[in-house]
């Protein structure tokens, strides 16, 4: 190494280590424009770069570590330790795959409920997202029960509606003498997972899911009798939602809210009530003048969720 480099060297090291304040003594480190023509001509400059660096990062990593840096609010060093509780409800999305990730997130706070639905085998978060969302846009329909549940499950079983219109049929002849021996029967036809069942199994069990969300999505009082309740465990805590009519026209909603949210209540496309608060607690809406009603729960951090509330005769 040429007299010059090692000079650059030597102030180097005597600055990083504090051995004195600037590195001027014999005067080649004083003229910074000279240092630059000097280095367009020095061989050896990459390996007194790497060594500047390497000598850098270990005095920084040794001053921070003698001296940790403060956040603007802190006057003394502080342990932010995250609680154990806190964790164990973060999803581990760092080991899941993008449509697990979005599956999780579809569900949301409702995901408690829908995966306690009585059903003979454990459908995918996947399947039940789809499902979920789907029957939502379905609840307020007119068309027959079986339409309804084709149509929820169609996008998992594109191009097979007439096979899905056959089980259709089977499940809600089934169903209406018994559900849960139908349930057992469709149990027996396989041992396994969702993923391990043949198509017109998979197409079963995902009829039978879409008629469980449908039915917990559906609320239908009577005029004088006692409140019909609805509960939906979250994460965060219980939703409790009361459903109650007075009087024929009339539908009365208090709901027991675990989060800050919204109630509105719409006749069709029309917003005819609405409540909110900025922390968990109570909730009602109200209306008159009707049959038929969609209630829209709205939670903080969650996807809303939309129940279908009629009135019987």
């Amino acid at each position: 190494m040429n007299r010059d480099s090692e000079a650059l060297d030597r102030g180097l090291m005597a600055w990083l280590f504090g051995e004195e304040s600037s590195p001027n003594t014999d005067g080649s480190f004083a003229d910074l424009e000279r240092n630059q023509r000097i280095s367009q001509t020095w061989g050896e400059l990459p390996a007194v770069q790497d060594r500047f660096q390497a000598i850098l990062k270990r005095r920084l990593y040794v001053e921070i570590e003698r001296n940790p840096p403060l956040f603007p609010w802190e006057t003394e060093l502080s342990d932010y330790t995250t609680p154990e509780r806190s964790l164990e409800a973060v999803p581990d999305y760092a080991s899941a795959s993008a449509e697990e990730v979005a599956s999780a997130r579809a569900l949301g706070f409702w995901a408690s409920q829908v995966q306690r639905l009585e059903l003979p085998v454990t459908l995918p978060k996947k399947v039940l997202a789809v499902l979920l969302a789907k029957a939502q846009t379905l609840i307020h329909s007119s068309m027959r029960e079986g339409a309804r549940l084709v149509r929820c499950v169609e996008d998992l079983f594109p191009d097979q509606n007439q096979q899905l219109n056959q089980i259709a049929g089977m499940v809600l002849q089934g169903a209406s003498r018994d559900t849960e021996k139908l349930a057992d029967a469709i149990t027996r036809e396989f041992s396994g997972s969702y993923e391990q069942a043949q198509p017109q199994q998979q197409m079963a069990l995902s009829l039978l899911a879409a008629r469980e969300i449908l039915n917990n999505l559906s609320v239908s009082v009577r005029p004088g009798a006692p409140a019909v309740e609805r509960q939906w465990p979250t994460d965060s805590g219980e939703l409790v939602i009361q459903v109650s009519s007075a009087q024929p026209g009339q539908i009365e909603v208090e709901a027991q809210t675990p989060l800050a949210g919204a109630l509105k209540l719409f006749v069709g496309e029309q917003e005819v009530d609405s409540a909110q608060r900025s922390r968990a607690g109570l909730l009602s809406v109200a209306a008159t003048g009707g049959s038929a009603w969609i209630l829209t729960v709205e939670l903080q951090g969650a996807e809303p969720l939309s129940l279908a509330l009629r009135l019987e005769a």
